[in-house]
């Protein structure tokens, strides 16, 4: 067991991580470069993975090559050399003219270093299948009227969006796929009108609910599939449900919170999800 040296956590690097390093590392002119072990607790090798890559934080930039106004993932601030979109995938410029042989005297890094800030960077990664006033979206394409939703395609009027696709009129919902006017979800798949769900599928007209299968009418409710008019896992009658669901949401100043930690105390009993 190793020590982070950052965190102080201790870690431990199994065999089969130290033999995957070493079959992984490079040759060189005949000479085998052996990848160093990490020194770092997985957390915080995370953490570094994460903070490389800006996919969801825009900025007002210009054009390093036109001087024209752009929409860019990276701060004006940062020392990279960025183009727009339409020029960076254009024939304007020769990226082969970059290229430059390795220099043994210097590490890997500190050359990897001078390319990254001499390359130009695209300022965002949305042109591989065109959008349709949808500026302010990064890892994203063929979608239309959406506003800052990433890793996400073909979607139509969605906002505040990470791993969404075929969604319509979705808003704040992580990784939801073929479902319409969701709200607050999680992990959700073909639902529609679902507020505050996760992990459901085939569900609609749902509030405040995880682990539902092919349910509709539900109500602070989970692990249920094909289920109807339920509240607390409770069957209601249509008319009772409707009044039962009105009466909770005047009754519970903070819904929310109820369903997390209501769902928090599943999860960490016998039931599972």
């Amino acid at each position: 067991s190793d020590l982070c040296r950052l965190s102080g956590k201790p870690f431990t690097v199994s065999s089969a991580h130290q033999a995957f390093l070493a079959k992984v590392s490079p040759v060189i002119q005949g000479k085998k470069y052996l990848i160093p072990a990490p020194t770092l607790h997985p957390d915080e090798r995370k953490r570094r993975r994460m903070v490389w890559r800006n996919e969801s934080k825009l900025y007002p930039d210009v054009c390093d090559r036109t001087g024209k106004a752009m929409i860019s993932v990276f701060s004006p601030d940062k020392p990279f050399t960025v183009y727009s979109e339409p020029v960076w995938w254009s024939d304007d410029w020769d990226p082969v003219s970059y290229g430059r042989p390795y220099d043994f005297s210097k590490s890997f890094f500190e050359q990897y270093r001078e390319l990254m800030l001499a390359v130009p960077q695209p300022a965002l990664v949305t042109d591989y299948l065109p959008n349709i006033n949808s500026e302010y979206i990064n890892l994203a394409g063929a979608s239309k009227n959406c506003y800052l939703i990433f890793d996400t395609g073909d979607c139509e009027g969605c906002l505040y969006g990470h791993g969404m696709y075929r969604d319509i009129e979705c808003v704040d919902c992580d990784y939801t796929h073929d479902s319409s006017y969701c709200y607050d979800c999680v992990y959700c798949q073909n639902c529609y009108e679902v507020r505050t769900g996760v992990m459901c599928r085939n569900t609609n007209s749902s509030e405040y609910v995880f682990n539902l299968r092919s349910c509709s009418h539900c109500f602070l409710s989970h692990n249920l599939e094909q289920k109807e008019y339920y509240i607390l896992n409770q069957p209601f009658t249509r008319e009772a449900y409707f009044a039962e669901v009105e009466r909770l949401k005047a009754t519970i100043p903070d819904l929310k919170a109820y369903f997390l930690d209501r769902k928090s105390t599943r999860l960490n009993s016998s039931h599972t999800v």
